[in-house]
Order: C-alpha cells, then sequence, then structure tokens
C-alpha cells in the first residue's frame, strides 16, 4: 500500500504541520495534502482529493469527509468512537482503534 495523509486543518497550522510531518516520516515513503473543504465550500473535499490522487481508502474521524469519499467512489473506514460521529453510514465500515484498522486490511498478527 502507499500511504497519503490528507489533512483538514487550517492553513495557518501548514508549516507546523510539514514540520511534524517531516520530522517523523520519510518524504519517499509518504505523502501530505491539505484540504480546507470544512471553511471553503469551493475548495476539493477530501473524497474530491481522494478521488483525484488515485486513492481507494479514506481512514478519518470525521463522518462528512467520509460521505464525501462515498460519493466519489472512495471506500471508507469511520475511525474512532466519537461524540461528534453521531451515525456511521451504512456504506462505511467502522474501526474503533488501529487494531480494528489492521485486521480489516489482514495485517493482524
Amino acid at each position: 500500500h502507499h500511504l497519503i495523509f490528507i489533512t483538514a486543518r487550517n492553513k495557518t497550522w501548514e508549516k507546523a504541520t510539514r514540520k511534524w510531518f517531516n520530522d517523523r516520516f520519510s518524504k519517499d515513503d509518504l505523502e501530505l495534502y491539505f484540504c480546507e473543504s470544512h471553511k471553503d465550500d469551493k475548495a476539493r473535499t477530501k473524497g474530491q482529493l481522494c478521488k483525484d490522487l488515485g486513492a481507494t481508502w479514506l481512514i478519518d474521524d470525521n463522518i462528512s469527509h467520509c460521505e464525501s469519499a462515498i460519493r466519489e467512489g472512495v471506500s471508507t473506514i469511520v475511525f474512532g468512537s466519537y461524540g461528534w460521529q453521531p451515525e456511521i453510514p451504512t456504506s462505511a465500515t467502522h474501526c474503533r482503534d488501529w487494531e480494528e484498522v489492521l485486521k480489516h486490511f489482514n495485517y493482524a498478527q
């Protein structure tokens, strides 16, 4: 698998986020993209960005980001069990932690 990180953080956090990301990951292994669709209706959604990048899965804790991916034909995992997740879409997979994500992709030991 090739991992792509997409964050919906405000652009004012971009420099700090890129520094944190680059301190922890090799640029050769992973990619980082910013998406401000939750603040700008004209911006691409995470789902649109996933589709444009050829991503087949989105793992996200935000239901609206997962729904945007589903609309674009991208499979989704709603991650975690948080108060801001009132209802998990029936077409999404729900994984409460990273162990469940690994099991879903058959990487569990």
